[in-house]
């Protein structure tokens, strides 16, 4: 069974709410993969508290990640990112 890869982009309440729902899906093929924090004690609490299998201190490297399908973006992203993002694939063209 192929997976459905979700990258999480800043692991606060949102996130949290967010993967909790993970917890309730059975035989689903959707899981958590990847999770990105400039605090990266932070990132680990809530990589071991939902199972995320990545961490990332760096945007860049987490937008890297060949594994991810789509990200959740629960950040500010004016105070997230600063400068230009060498970004892979298609850029963003919708929140949905």
């Amino acid at each position: 069974m192929n997976h459905f890869i979700w990258g999480i982009f800043g692991p606060g309440k949102i996130a949290g709410s967010f993967a909790e729902n993970f917890k309730f899906a059975k035989n689903a093929i959707h899981r958590l993969g990847a999770v990105v924090s400039h605090n990266p004690a932070y990132a680990k609490k809530f990589a071991a508290q939902y199972i995320v299998s990545s961490v990332y201190e760096r945007m860049e490297d987490f937008l890297h990640d060949g594994t991810i399908d789509a990200v959740l973006i629960s950040h500010t992203l004016y105070k997230a990112c600063k400068g230009d993002l060498d970004l892979p694939g298609e850029p963003i063209s919708g929140i949905v």
